[in-house]
């Protein structure tokens, strides 16, 4: 089930970005004494990581000034070949 809000959105030429280590979209939270406030700038990039270790994907939609969408996908763990919801090719599922 997708995750959604009605914040102020992404920009879409953000979007591509958002799983890079280190990006922050908003570079005015950069150095050091925004860190504790502002991140690193790596939970997307490990989120991304632990779910294509485990053979899933994330995707992000996002409208400025309407909000954004989430959706994790993992595979069923035992189960056969699904259909992956955000490229429509078949992905098998880990063992």
């Amino acid at each position: 089930m997708p995750v959604s809000d009605d914040g102020p959105g992404i920009a879409a030429e953000h979007l591509p970005h958002l799983f890079e280590r280190f990006y922050r979209v908003n570079q005015a939270r950069t150095g050091e004494a925004n860190v504790e406030r502002g991140g690193s700038g790596l939970g997307l990039s490990i989120a991304h990581w632990i779910a294509t270790a485990h053979g899933g994907d994330i995707h992000i939609e996002s409208t400025p000034g309407r909000g954004t969408t989430v959706e994790v996908w993992l595979p069923l763990v035992g189960g056969t070949v699904e259909e992956h919801p955000f490229t429509a090719q078949s992905t098998p599922q880990s063992p």
